[in-house]
């Protein structure tokens, strides 16, 4: 299913090099001001009213419809607000898990209104696709715990560069969605949050948070530059 002609998409295969490359331009696209990733999506060959924009003081997203897909992506950190909420590493009790405490903050906030925006999407059966950079991976997949604790299960969750989100319990939640986590070897804020010493209680806590890796498909493609979250993706 062509989406454009630069840029395909594979609904039989959620974590194929296509949809890495489609994911992977909506994670930086997000970034940007509503304008400019209006002017982006047009050149992709999405028309305006297929986009919504999400916005609050902690994050924000935009959605868009193609065909049978509908993409959510998250912008990472840009303000003092987010770096705040982001140094918030209490790992939270709930019932699926401890979960980095400033993140579900957000996401308890941001997540009642993407529901509602997408509600229609998931009962008719769409492809639910998530993706974001660094903070924005990590509510991604948040977002994509939340799905699934609802019945829904997201085509796919694309993180770039994402901090760690939750423990092992949390984990699980995405053992049957198809996760792809792709992370710079030098690249502090995937370490994030660290240890602070491996004797005292609060590192156990912490020491207790992973990346998604229950079942984390790490997957390296020829070119697609690990170390350059944003390169393009070489065509097959």
């Amino acid at each position: 299913m062509a989406i454009k002609k630069q840029i395909s998409f594979d609904p039989k295969v959620p974590l194929a090099k296509e949809n890495a490359a489609f994911a992977v331009k909506l994670a930086s696209m997000a970034y940007k001001t509503r304008s400019e990733i209006e002017a982006g999506l047009d050149d992709l060959g999405f028309k305006d009213e297929q986009a919504a924009f999400v916005r609050s003081r902690l994050c924000s997203c935009f959605i868009i419809r193609c065909e049978d897909v509908t993409a959510i992506a998250f912008k990472g950190t840009t303000n003092w607000r987010e770096h705040l909420n982001n140094a918030n590493v209490w790992p939270e009790v709930t019932s699926h898990g401890r979960v980095h405490s400033g993140l579900l903050y957000t996401m308890e906030r941001l997540s009642p209104l993407l529901q509602q925006l997408i509600g229609a999407d998931v009962l008719s059966g769409r492809k639910i696709l998530l993706t974001g950079h660094s903070r924005g991976g990590a509510l991604a997949q948040i977002f994509a715990s939340s799905l699934v604790v609802g019945g829904h299960m997201p085509h796919s969750v694309w993180a770039f560069g994402s901090p760690m989100v939750g423990d092992h319990t949390f984990a699980s939640l995405l053992t049957n969605v198809p996760v792809a986590i792709y992370r710079n070897g030098n690249d502090p804020i995937s370490l994030f949050p660290p240890s602070i010493s491996p004797n005292s209680a609060i590192a156990k806590w912490i020491l207790s948070f992973k990346v998604v890796y229950i079942p984390v498909i790490l997957i390296r493609y020829v070119g697609i530059v690990i170390s350059n979250y944003f390169s393009p993706v070489a065509p097959s």
